[in-house]
């Protein structure tokens, strides 16, 4: 089983966002790559260096907003969500969620006005949701788990 989260779905579910360290210090480090940019054109003979350290300012303008930018693309991005022989994989924005079926207690298919939702529980008390897509059939997901071992939680309705 493999799918790309719905757009709409995913950003009712994402927290807003905000900017934090991380982002910080990658607008410090793009800055700094613009910099020595910056600094290796200024040794060519035909530039002003006046005119370079009057405009110095814009390094660090551009470095943030790369940054900012960057940050944007991965919020706003949807995950992929996937399977394999060991476990379920959901990359999102660079970051992997990774659930070990042996991990896996129980699972559930909700369906919603803007997609299906996948809620796995796992034996540690953690409940994640995964987004489908109301295209997607359900009973593919259903026969994976089962490949594994795993019923639907009670209530499950058996898909669409």
């Amino acid at each position: 089983m493999q799918w790309r989260e719905p757009w709409r779905a995913t950003f009712a579910e994402r927290p807003p966002y905000r900017v934090g360290y991380a982002q910080v210090r990658r607008g410090l480090v793009w800055s700094a790559v613009l910099l020595a940019i910056v600094a290796l054109s200024a040794i060519s003979p035909s530039i002003e260096l006046s005119g370079v350290a009057n405009r110095l300012w814009l390094v660090f303008v551009f470095g943030f907003g790369l940054s900012f930018l960057h940050s944007i693309v991965f919020w706003v991005c949807p995950g992929t969500v996937g399977s394999g022989p060991r476990a379920i994989v959901k990359d999102s924005g660079g970051s992997m969620l990774i659930i070990p079926w042996e991990a896996v207690r129980a699972f559930h298919i909700d369906t919603n006005e803007r997609s299906q939702v996948l809620t796995v529980s796992t034996k540690d008390g953690l409940e994640h949701r995964l987004l489908m897509p109301l295209s997607f059939p359900s009973t593919q997901v259903i026969a994976e788990f089962r490949q594994h071992g795993l019923e639907p939680s009670e209530g499950q309705s058996g898909g669409t």
